[in-house]
């Protein structure tokens, strides 16, 4: 009986171990991967892109993981890139970071339980290639003597936000941001912009320019000239003008002019009271020629006036071969020479020789001084410029010894004679 007991204990054990398994075995052929669907790529740039996915079923277990995964082949898994977007069923959203632009990507949506993991449908992006922005440049309008209006319109901005726009400029060709420029907001479409503070009579180069994140870009080039001032048309007419010191004092104005700073009193003249007239013929030779392009010649005609404390030897015209100071240095920048000149109110009315050496009338004058070297620009107040028969140029300069008591004035006076024939002999 024993042994009977002990055989049925074996096969009771031997029952209930295979209930056991079969009981196991049920239970884990009851649940399955989870089935899910993949959200399609949107709000694509240049370096990220959104999607997602949406859990049908988590498969009768919990969904431990879910994301997407992607790669540039296609059928990308979480051995590759991937997104961790929490835990259980329903719908989810990825970003995905790190991209490049111009680039096709591969992506599906994963979630995983404890039957494993399973994949939505794989789907295809593009990341955008940004590129700069593409204008064109406005033409000109409400063109003046100082300014202009132009603009430009922006047609694409490239894939990326517009960061500033407007135009530049300058007096040589392909103009670009770091020269002169304007700022006028940072959308895309048509915009205008105003420029001032150009010299009459001058070309100009224009391009609209527009950045984003890339870089800056340029319109078309344009090219404009501006009007010719009224006092640079006085000054230098449609080309050029010459100007002399005025020889004929009969009309009460003298060529050179010295006196007080309120000009109650004049200290001096050329021609009145004196022979300096017959004295300083190499004065009355020099010849200044202005034109409308800004250029100023000076003509000295190969001799000048020696002024005393400036010249050596001084008090006679001398050849311009030799032009030396007291010290014996090189005066010569006072002799014949290419300048230049501006005219402009300032707010009064200004005329500004140009260049190492240049001056109109007699060199002595400085700026609110007196000179014995060569300085690189005098600015002139111009005391009145008219256009007749015969045309008159009068220009002045302050000076003072001492900046605490009242000052003097050099005064010069100059005539272009619209029939050369009428400009009277030396005297």
């Amino acid at each position: 009986m024993i042994l009977k007991d002990k055989n049925l204990v074996y096969l009771i054990n031997g029952v209930l171990v295979v209930i056991l398994l079969f009981v196991n075995c049920k239970k884990d052929n009851t649940g399955s991967q989870p089935e899910l669907t993949t959200i399609p790529a949107f709000e694509i740039t240049e370096n990220s892109a959104k999607c997602g996915g949406i859990i049908t079923s988590d498969g009768g277990e919990s969904v431990t993981d879910r994301g997407v995964c992607w790669n540039t082949e296609p059928n990308p898994t979480i051995m590759h890139n991937k997104t961790n977007d929490g835990q259980g069923g329903g719908s989810f959203f990825s970003l995905l970071t790190g991209l490049t632009g111009n680039k096709t990507y591969y992506v599906r949506a994963y979630a995983t339980n404890k039957k494993g993991t399973s994949y939505g449908m794989a789907m295809s992006f593009t990341t955008i290639k940004l590129e700069m922005p593409i204008l064109t440049t406005s033409s000109i309008t409400e063109l003046t003597q100082y300014s202009a209006v132009s603009g430009g319109e922006i047609s694409s901005d490239g894939g990326s936000v517009i960061i500033t726009r407007g135009i530049c400029w300058d007096t040589e060709p392909s103009p670009t941001i770091l020269d002169h420029l304007t700022f006028n907001g940072s959308e895309t479409g048509a915009y205008t912009s105003h420029i001032d503070g150009l010299l009459s009579n001058t070309k100009y180069y224009l391009r609209a320019y527009a950045s984003n994140s890339v870089g800056t870009s340029y319109g078309n080039e344009i090219s404009f000239t501006t009007l010719i001032d009224e006092d640079i048309f006085k000054l230098a007419g449609n080309g050029s003008k010459s100007w002399k010191l005025i020889r004929n004092v009969s009309t009460g104005r003298y060529p050179i002019e010295v006196g007080n700073e309120d000009h109650s009193q004049i200290w001096w003249a050329m021609g009145k009271s004196n022979n300096a007239l017959h004295e300083r013929p190499c004065m009355m030779n020099d010849e200044w020629i202005f034109s409308t392009n800004g250029a100023m010649q000076f003509n000295a005609h190969e001799d000048y006036w020696a002024e005393a404390g400036i010249f050596n030897p001084s008090e006679i015209c001398e050849s311009t071969t030799s032009m030396l100071g007291t010290n014996l240095q090189d005066l010569s920048a006072w002799g014949s020479g290419d300048h230049s000149y501006v005219i402009r109110k300032d707010p009064v009315r200004k005329l500004t020789a140009l260049g190492k050496g240049a001056y109109i009338g007699f060199c002595k004058l400085g700026n609110g001084t007196e000179t014995n070297i060569p300085l690189d620009s005098v600015c002139y107040n111009v005391v009145k410029l008219t256009d007749q028969s015969v045309d008159t140029l009068i220009i002045e300069g302050l000076f003072k010894w001492d900046p605490l008591q009242p000052g003097g004035s050099w005064r010069f006076v100059l005539v272009h004679y619209d029939n050369p024939g009428d400009e009277p002999p030396l005297p």
